[in-house]
């Protein structure tokens, strides 16, 4: 098994503690590529220079982006199952262990794990339906539940994803290769395979723990992300089932009535104020009202940019 862990900090120091709980590890893998993606960064000095645990350690530059730094990771990886990291994060020591285990089934072609960070532990005990599609286009994360089993989802965590190379390469794109915004490389890759009929698996036991949580983690707030979250969703839908399917504008409506249903019900709770601290309610309902059109305006956004241009009659 290769892993690929993708940095955008330009400095060695959290990757240096990823690599010591791999080195820690009960099953240590093939090799382990470390790829950089920031401008004028050192990561990669030093390239070539083996760590006495680690010996198949290689270090790469893929200036851009995360995703683009995974996609050259997936490219230069030489193991038959590859995995992903980020550069904050930190695994368990059967982590490689638990995740080869699930790959004895030939169907299997992609497995990950829970991904424990400061926000998401109030999630380790929920039972709700982890990493789903649902039919109208939404998507259940949950990755930091602690199951007692091994369910099949069908997508899988970016932070703490695997799949069969074989299978990247029959899917026609590599891992980074999928539009959208930072949170949705992982999520394109794992619907493209379940698309492909494939088998995706969520091991609990499989445990990477992050310093920086993902909501947080290199994503700008405010109603411009709104917008562009949720016309990228749209994209990555239409991208993963096609044009023709109606999955795409069953997202976009579902957006529309949750957040009129989401400003509705802080607009009954600011009436609901004593008068001496409405003002403040006000500014936040404003803030709702903001975050709720940019998102739909997003998700129409990302729907119109699918519709086929109208042809010319000839004259």
């Amino acid at each position: 098994m290769s892993v690929v862990i993708t940095t955008t900090s330009g400095s060695r120091h959290p990757v240096d503690a990823c690599l010591r709980s791999l080195a820690r590890s009960s099953r240590l893998p093939f090799e382990v590529l470390v790829v950089d993606a920031s401008e004028g960064a050192r990561t990669s000095d030093g390239a070539g220079v083996p760590d006495p645990a680690l010996p198949s350690l290689r270090r790469l530059r893929a200036p851009g982006s995360a995703d683009r730094a995974r996609a050259a990771g997936a490219e230069a990886a030489r193991g038959d199952v590859v995995a992903f990291l980020a550069d904050d994060a930190t695994v368990s020591p059967i982590w490689l262990e638990e995740l080869a285990r699930c790959y004895t089934e030939p169907a299997v072609t992609g497995v990950g794990g829970r991904v424990v960070d400061p926000l998401s532990l109030a999630d380790e005990a929920s039972h709700g339906l982890v990493g789903r599609l649902l039919a109208d286009g939404r998507l259940t994360r949950h990755f930091s539940a602690d199951l007692a089993r091994v369910v099949e989802v069908d997508h899988l965590p970016a932070a703490n994803m695997s799949f069969r190379r074989s299978a990247l390469d029959d899917a026609g794109r590599r891992a980074g290769a999928s539009p959208g915004s930072p949170g949705l490389d992982g999520t394109a890759v794992s619907l493209r395979q379940r698309a492909l009929g494939r088998t995706l698996l969520f091991n609990p036991r499989a445990v990477v723990r992050r310093a920086v949580p993902e909501l947080v983690r290199g994503r700008p707030g405010g109603v411009g992300a709104s917008y562009a979250g949720r016309r990228d969703h749209v994209r990555m839908l239409a991208d993963v089932h096609g044009r023709g399917m109606r999955l795409a504008s069953t997202f976009v409506r579902s957006s529309v009535r949750q957040d009129v249903l989401t400003i509705a019900a802080v607009a009954r709770a600011v009436l609901v104020r004593d008068p001496g601290t409405r003002s403040r309610g006000t500014v936040t309902l404003a803030g709702a009202i903001l975050r709720g059109l940019s998102g739909s305006a997003g998700a129409a956004a990302g729907r119109l940019l699918l519709r086929p241009r109208a042809s010319r009659r000839p004259t």
